[in-house]
């Protein structure tokens, strides 16, 4: 089985080559910015992607990120022991951690929240957006899933980030126990974190109860039975 990975590269790309879960692929330009590759399917739907990306003027460099597909990768039990932690990995260095503390540093901390976390969330409403697309309710997401460390996130793209989060979240009628969308994404808290990727679980808890109802109402008892 396979998986079309695809990716936004500058408008300057000519050629790309690299790598997805450490196995070679080939990329192709299929229109404007976007390029897309066919790699092994993942058991886990996470994708493991480095590049080399040629310009037209012949400047090459290198990036990595992390796509995920077709599953709510979702972090909601951030604490304040999660940001102290974090916080204190920090301070010591990389020279001052453990062995294990290096280990947890690379695989990403639920105290902090970087482009990996952007990246994971983007993924999670391009899916919530996909099931209430196919539910029968039209919304305009745009997420960007493929940030990268060196990338900056400038204010344009937090207000984009946090509007797709509003987008999910008013698609439906939800309950008020379901959190509202943080205002900003400056001096972000853990709670909002934490908020942020609540919504999407109940959104899509909500469209699968709205599925089983109309499924019990239409198929089984009037249907069938």
């Amino acid at each position: 089985m396979t998986q079309t990975i695809s990716a936004t590269l500058p408008a300057s790309t000519v050629y790309v080559s690299g790598t997805v879960n450490d196995v070679a692929v080939t990329w192709t330009n299929v229109g404007g910015e976007i390029w897309e590759a066919v790699a092994d399917r993942a058991e886990d739907d996470i994708y493991v992607v480095a590049l080399t990306i040629v310009s037209a003027s012949g400047q090459s460099t290198s990036t990595s990120f992390t796509l995920y597909y077709g599953l709510l990768n979702l972090i909601t039990d951030r604490t304040q022991a999660d940001v102290d932690y974090a916080a204190r990995l920090n301070a010591a260095g990389w020279d001052g951690m453990t062995e294990d503390e290096r280990t947890a540093w690379t695989l990403g901390l639920k105290g902090t929240y970087d482009y990996t976390d952007l990246n994971r969330v983007g993924n999670a409403v391009a899916y919530v957006a996909g099931r209430l697309t196919g539910a029968g309710y039209a919304l305009n997401v745009n997420p960007k899933i493929d940030w990268t460390e060196d990338d900056t996130q400038r204010a344009a793209d937090m207000a984009s980030y946090l509007a797709d989060i509003s987008a999910i979240r008013n698609a439906l009628i939800v309950p008020p126990a379901i959190p509202e969308v943080p205002d900003d994404m400056e001096g972000l808290t853990y709670e909002e974190a934490n908020d942020i990727e609540r919504i999407l679980l109940a959104v899509d808890a909500l469209i699968t109860n709205m599925i089983n109802a109309y499924f019990y109402s239409n198929e089984i008892v009037c249907g069938e039975v």
